[in-house]
């Protein structure tokens, strides 16, 4: 026995009827497992320079050269995704005549891989997506009136009449502590005033129009994680 013509016709218009929502679904889930990757490599890449920092890792090419902290630096974001956007992993170079650094990411050229006093580049990462990336920086994700949801909070990060969003932002870890020795930066509305006191921060990257975002968070203990928010 075969099929009868109404039984293959009602077979291929379920078929289409998939087809076509599985298609018209696919760019917005293409975006959110973009994000999420995103998400989750900047989460990773904190992560790095945290083990660097307490394992003490070597840097440098053919060199058993060690330092004593390690950091990330995030510069600036463009919100428009327009420019491409770099954010590196450090070695904290002693200062002349010290034992120690000065727990900051120091770059005077595009020299990148060999840390050297001035020039502390160890790995540069790359964004350059015109449709997502790093959008927002902000101190206190977690301050004492945020919201109740993520998108709540993800809300405050971008509003720059608080006192919360940063123009920059640079996380350090140095031995044998797990926990962060420093977040550095300035806020939006104290560019001149460096923070202090900062319980956490958070690194929120999305799509320009702010529906599909993510807030990679790092707890001044050394804890990371990543939240989700999504709106129609």
């Amino acid at each position: 026995m075969g099929f009868t013509m109404i039984e293959l016709m009602v077979s291929i218009s379920i078929f289409f009827i998939t087809a076509s929502m599985i298609l018209t679904n696919y760019p917005a889930f293409g975006t959110n497992l973009a994000i999420e990757n995103l998400a989750q490599d900047i989460a990773l890449s904190i992560r790095q320079a945290q083990v660097f920092g307490v394992a003490i890792v070597g840097a440098g090419s053919g060199t058993s050269q060690v330092f004593n902290a390690y950091g990330i630096s995030f510069p600036a974001p463009d919100t428009t995704l327009a420019s491409m956007y770099k954010y590196t992993i450090f070695a904290d170079v002693p200062v002349a005549g010290t034992r120690s650094g000065d727990l900051a990411y120091n770059q005077n050229s595009s020299t990148c891989g060999t840390p050297v006093q001035g020039d502390e580049c160890l790995t540069d990462y790359l964004s350059n997506s015109k449709r997502y990336g790093v959008l927002f920086l902000c101190k206190d994700y977690y301050h004492t009136d945020s919201a109740a949801t993520v998108a709540g909070r993800i809300r405050d990060c971008m509003d720059s009449s608080l006192n919360y969003r940063l123009n920059d932002l640079g996380i350090v870890f140095a031995r044998p502590q797990l926990e962060v020795t420093k977040f550095y930066g300035t806020t939006v509305l104290n560019p001149s005033t460096p923070i202090i006191d900062v319980s956490d921060v958070a690194i929120i990257v999305g799509t320009k129009d702010a529906k599909n975002m993510r807030a990679i968070v790092v707890w001044k203990t050394g804890q990371i994680s990543v939240e989700r928010s999504i709106t129609e």
